[in-house]
């Protein structure tokens, strides 16, 4: 009895290791895929700025440099928490851009924004408060980029 009791506790810790390095693996690709994002526009900011400097025509910030604007990743050894955080708000951010480009009016960007925050508020999150709190300020501080009349 004893024994089948090991081996079912053995058995259900190793299903648990595979689970979390299954959803570790996951996150990695998912932080790898917003960092080469999060590169990609840095490039463009550079090159728009050399461009700039060469006497170029200046041209206007499209809606993706408006909402990438100040997303930075964090670094390797942030913590899972951290990571995220990073990886929701891109996530919010590709979908407010694509509202954006798809011409959503200002009041179906507005029913969106508070879905956005009921769903972030740190009291509906108790187990990822952290988290919660991060994504519920990002969407404060884009609340005026976003709901803004093109």
């Amino acid at each position: 009895l004893q024994r089948q009791q090991y081996e079912d506790a053995l058995r259900s810790m190793q299903q648990a290791e595979e689970q979390a390095r299954q959803q570790r693996e996951q996150w990695d690709q998912i932080y790898a895929q917003h960092f080469a994002w999060y590169q990609q526009q840095q490039q463009q900011q550079a090159q728009a700025a050399a461009a700039a400097q060469q006497g170029a025509a200046p041209r206007t910030a499209t809606a993706a440099e408006g909402a990438a604007a100040g997303l930075v990743p964090p670094s390797i050894h942030a913590t899972m928490e951290e990571q995220i955080a990073f990886a929701m708000k891109c996530s919010v951010v590709q979908e407010m851009e694509e509202m954006m480009k798809n011409g959503a009016s200002v009041a179906d960007r507005k029913k969106a924004l508070k879905a956005w925050q009921i769903k972030w508020h740190p009291d509906k999150n108790p187990d990822q408060v952290e988290v919660a709190k991060t994504l519920f300020q990002f969407l404060a501080e884009k609340r005026q980029w976003f709901c803004q009349d093109p």
